[in-house]
């Protein structure tokens, strides 16, 4: 049986289009967008551990040029 983490949560990107006063995003410095070659790569590292689930969190993850691609991988 392999031990690891059931549940993780992955950040494709950070940016978003609200600015809702709760985040914690808005004072985050600018990043780039994961590109999908290594949301890929990513994930080919998750599959040696147990992991259940996968949170896709941002800022806002559906502003992802590539957000259904990120969902098809995550199957």
């Amino acid at each position: 049986m392999k031990s690891g983490p059931d549940y993780i949560q992955l950040y494709p990107l950070l940016r978003c289009n609200r600015s809702c006063s709760f985040c914690f995003n808005h004072t985050m410095p600018f990043m780039e967008d994961m590109q999908l070659i290594d949301f890929r790569t990513m994930l080919d590292r998750l599959r040696e551990w147990p992991v259940a689930t996968i949170d896709l969190m941002g800022g806002e993850p559906t502003l992802h040029p590539d957000i259904l691609e990120l969902l098809r991988e995550c199957q």
